[in-house]
């Protein structure tokens, strides 16, 4: 981990998780968390 660079593997396919979290999931869930947290109080998310 040199330089605290992001290594991949080459022979693995599926999921990129840590692409997947910061351009899918935070763009997504997070106004999800938000709405819910203005709207129903006490909702556990």
């Amino acid at each position: 981990m040199k330089n605290r660079k992001l290594s991949r593997s080459k022979s693995k396919g599926g999921i990129d998780w840590f692409r997947y979290y910061i351009n899918i999931l935070l763009p997504k869930l997070l106004p999800f968390i938000l709405e819910c947290s203005e709207l129903r109080p006490g909702t556990i998310v």
